[in-house]
């Protein structure tokens, strides 16, 4: 017989994964449907912050992950997906639906930025929720 499956940590990323349910802005689509992106079971340890342009995104993965006016976007190959908290349920959207903002960032964000400031993930978190 194998190792037991520890239920806890399970039963936590179900609770993070439908955290994000609630709350999404009319504008952004709610219909889980046709989404199978992967999934990141580890919060980042760091964060880039784009000073100029108020985007914040996850350096060194092989997907782009951003956040943007309170919102997670992720760009998994052309297909962008919106989520309320960075592992949570993930709604696809169109091209028109991604803040424009975010669009002209551009592809080269990761080489092109000279106004990047790193933070550990934790200290970024109590910078954009300082109430928390």
């Amino acid at each position: 017989m194998g190792k037991p499956v520890p239920i806890f940590p399970i039963l936590v990323i179900i609770i993070l994964l439908f955290a994000g349910c609630a709350g999404a802005p009319k504008e952004l689509p709610m219909d889980p449907s046709v989404v199978e992106p992967p999934v990141v079971f580890e919060m980042p340890e760091l964060i880039c912050v784009a000073q100029e342009q108020g985007i914040a995104f996850v350096p060194d993965l092989p997907i782009d992950i951003f956040h943007f006016d309170s919102v997670w976007f992720w760009k998994i190959r052309d297909t962008w997906y919106w989520s309320r908290t960075y592992m949570g349920m993930l709604y696809e959207l169109t091209e028109k639906q991604v803040p424009k903002k975010l669009r002209k960032f551009g592809d080269s964000y990761r080489t092109t930025l000279s106004d990047c400031k790193e933070y550990t993930y934790d200290d970024w978190y109590r910078r954009v929720n300082p109430r928390r």
